[in-house]
């Protein structure tokens, strides 16, 4: 049992597209989930239960936490210290580009100073404090986008469009975000468990786009004249949030594949086969 991976939050949006991943490259995993009915997932009430069916020797992959940004829910903060004293050097915390706020003009490198804004950076952040300072590992990833995802940038815009508005309004279509496709996340997750180099690691496409580049993108795929519409930013703010990841491609040699004019093509195809009226 103790080549067998541990994966909390195995039916969430990474984890359940993670676990495909491995299941196509016939890794042995352990999937555990809050939620019950999802096939091949390990079904659990209280992840701190987690130890009576794994050991320290196991790598664990920890995506099980809090994404409500106002939640002033801390206990992704009490299990996450029960993971690191568990695993130690074999905890993997998935975290976010947002500990580092979002005043920025640059690339972020891991360097770069933590700013936590809201609850949520506030909670990835002190999780990743006890998990670096156990020796386990931090990945901090960029925006995460692919199929199977909810409320989010992909599904307002695509609503937007589909309203047959000629405003597309957006809250800030000036902020530029560094998106990677959820394979490519898989890919990185994938390549680091293979050989842990413990540390922190920025895991994005280290390019900028901006949410008003973005509708564009979305117009073209969807066959909206540039004439036919206007997007209005309720803000004007014009923050960037991008990842400088060559410390982690240097080491894996490792290179995000989809770009995000395949990576929007691939999301509507997949969003529509999705939809009631698809079905």
């Amino acid at each position: 049992m103790n080549n067998i991976l541990i994966i909390t939050g195995a039916s969430g949006f990474i984890g359940s597209q993670l676990t495909g991943f491995m299941k196509s490259l016939d890794i042995s995993f352990l999937g555990f989930s809050r939620q019950k009915n999802h096939n091949n997932l390990q079904w659990t009430k209280d992840y701190m239960d987690i130890g009576s069916k794994a050991d320290k020797n196991q790598i664990c992959i920890h995506l099980a936490g809090n994404n409500i940004i106002s939640s002033m829910d801390d206990s992704e903060i009490k299990l996450t210290k029960y993971l690191t004293d568990l695993f130690g050097s074999n905890l993997v915390y998935i975290s976010s580009s947002y500990v580092y706020g979002k005043n920025h003009k640059s690339l972020i490198t891991e360097s770069d100073s933590l700013d936590t804004v809201n609850n949520y950076s506030r909670r990835k952040a002190q999780c990743e404090e006890m998990v670096i300072n156990n020796s386990g590992s931090v990945l901090r990833l960029s925006n995460v986008y692919g199929s199977g995802m909810t409320n989010n940038i992909f599904n307002h815009i695509y609503q937007e469009f589909m309203s047959q508005n000629n405003i597309v309004k957006i809250n800030n279509a000036l902020n530029s975000r560094d998106f990677i496709h959820v394979s490519d996340i898989c890919s990185a997750i994938t390549t680091f468990i293979a050989d842990i180099k413990p540390g922190i690691y920025n895991i994005g496409t280290g390019e900028a786009t901006s949410i008003k580049d973005l509708c564009n993108i979305f117009a073209a795929k969807l066959k909206v004249n540039k004439t036919a519409y206007h997007v209005k930013s309720v803000s004007q703010d014009d923050t960037m949030l991008v990842l400088d990841s060559n410390k982690f491609r240097n080491t894996y040699d490792w290179e995000p594949k989809i770009n995000i004019d395949v990576g929007i093509a691939s999301w509507l195809r997949d969003h529509k086969r999705e939809l009631p009226d698809a079905k």
